[in-house]
């Protein structure tokens, strides 16, 4: 199995397959839409999945953790992470934490790149 952080090549039938099927592009946008932008499409997309997955889990625990208070004396379980941890309940002590000034030279530096790929595109109109 790959590392997480190795890279992963994907073909283009599968990159089309994932424009048409999963994002829900029409052909003539996917065709005139440029790689950073699908790109950018397909990780909001995978972020919303990720977002609504969290939501429905947290909400499964938690009426689990009020269906087990029910039936124990003085609500013994205060949290519902104390029943059942999931990954994304805390941040480990060795992850790395981002200051304001790091986020804000991030942002600059990706809205530098974006300037620079509005000046030159990769793809060429035919």
């Amino acid at each position: 199995m790959d590392e997480p952080d190795q890279p992963v090549s994907v073909s283009l039938p599968a990159l089309i397959a994932i424009g048409l099927g999963e994002l829900q592009m029409s052909v003539h946008e996917l065709m005139q839409c440029r790689l950073s932008h699908f790109l950018a499409k397909m990780h909001g997309f995978r972020e919303a999945q990720e977002a609504a997955y969290r939501r429905h889990a947290d909400l499964v625990r938690l009426q689990t953790v009020e269906l087990i208070n029910i039936q124990l004396s003085k609500n013994k379980i205060k949290k519902a992470c104390e029943l059942w941890k999931f990954p994304w309940d805390a941040l480990p002590d060795n992850a790395p934490r981002v200051t304001p000034e790091q986020a804000a030279e991030n942002l600059n530096r990706l809205l530098q790149a974006l300037q620079s790929n509005e000046q030159h595109p990769i793809h060429t109109q035919g």
